[in-house]
């Protein structure tokens, strides 16, 4: 089972204010956007991670992982 630690938390509520960043750079509703775009979307994002691993930025790479994971979860929030 998992545990709300409080490291966890502090993780999750970062990708919840990216989310909120992402809200208002993006908008909140995405008409026609299907899954399809979702993937492109995600597959960008996790291309940028991939950059910062081999560029060897570890600030960078928590940035664009906490992208990915804020990515997801409007991808699920909007198929609810």
């Amino acid at each position: 089972m998992l545990t709300l630690t409080p490291a966890l938390s502090e993780l999750l509520h970062q990708v919840v204010e990216e989310r909120k960043r992402q809200d208002a750079k993006w908008g909140r509703s995405f008409p026609g956007r299907g899954d399809a775009e979702w993937l492109a979307i995600l597959a960008e994002e996790v291309g940028e991670a991939a950059r910062a691993i081999l560029e060897d930025d570890e600030e960078n790479l928590i940035i664009e992982i906490t992208q990915c994971a804020a990515v997801c979860l409007k991808w699920l929030e909007l198929r609810q």
